[in-house]
């Protein structure tokens, strides 16, 4: 959920300066509104195809609606007619600045920002050995190994 300016920028990846050889986007580019999926990718890659016959083959469920195609368009003109990805990066820092505030409790820690998802309990509440579970990729609910 890092697509279609969510973070302030078109793409998370815009936020390093990376530039992917592919990005696959789903439903951000119609709002929800009506599946739609894309695939974009680097000049290498296109002129591969190219070179070839030509033909980017892939399949999908939502290949060639016509409706979800325009649903795209149109999501994707309003957000830059109302400028929202640069109002994304101005709500993000609101909200970031907010949530800064409660890290006057004992129990929350935030490292902040697009690194927002290391959000956590303080070392000492009691919960460290969950958040470290979670930071190895384990489920918290389910016993190790499980």
């Amino acid at each position: 959920m890092t697509g279609i300016g969510r973070t302030g920028k078109n793409f998370a990846v815009d936020h390093w300066q990376v530039v992917p050889d592919m990005i696959v986007c789903a439903k951000g580019m119609a709002s929800g509104y009506t599946p739609v999926f894309c695939v974009v990718t680097n000049d290498h890659i296109h002129d591969t195809i190219k070179q070839g016959n030509g033909a980017f083959v892939h399949g999908h469920t939502y290949s060639q609606n016509p409706l979800s195609c325009a649903t795209a368009l149109a999501v994707l003109d309003y957000m830059k007619f109302h400028d929202l990805i640069n109002r994304s990066a101005r709500m993000g820092q609101y909200l970031l600045e907010k949530l800064k505030t409660l890290s006057r409790h004992s129990i929350v820690g935030m490292s902040g920002g697009l690194t927002f998802r290391r959000c956590g309990i303080r070392k000492g509440s009691g919960h460290e050995r969950t958040l470290r579970r979670q930071a190895q990729g384990e489920h918290p609910d389910r016993q190790p190994g499980i």
